[in-house]
């Protein structure tokens, strides 16, 4: 069963964000239990999420992600729909709320981490995340 949705915008970073190249924002269903990063636990259910990274290419179709912890791009997630269980509807409702969170919030995490997109175009992969 399909249980994530992404976007993937072209950025350009600055400062301690410059190696970032790509935002990423979308849903993903999540199974919960402790969260060792931030020492408390995390509710099971389908979470939103915005996250910057660098997309390198080394040539010859070798792509790889840079994140950097603790300086730089920080990501962000939301509970948006508490569940004990995966199901399509749940799926289906947390993507509905994509556009809705996307334009509520990404404004503000881009300002935050001073990563501005090249354009509002994007593009979308869905698939099943284990």
């Amino acid at each position: 069963m399909l249980n994530e949705y992404t976007r993937t915008y072209k950025a350009v970073g600055n400062g301690d964000t410059s190696y970032v190249n790509r935002v990423e924002v979308g849903v993903y269903y999540l199974k919960g239990g402790w969260n060792m990063w931030y020492g408390k636990p995390e509710p099971r259910g389908y979470y939103f999420h915005i996250a910057g990274y660098g997309l390198i290419d080394h040539g010859s179709g070798l792509l790889s992600r840079e994140t950097r912890i603790g300086k730089g791009a920080q990501g962000h997630k939301y509970c948006i729909v508490p569940c004990e269980r995966q199901s399509k509807k749940r799926y289906e409702s947390a993507k509905a709320m994509v556009d809705e969170l996307t334009d509520k919030l990404l404004g503000r995490w881009l300002e935050e981490n001073d990563i501005v997109l090249e354009s509002m175009e994007y593009e979308v992969e869905e698939r099943d995340r284990r």
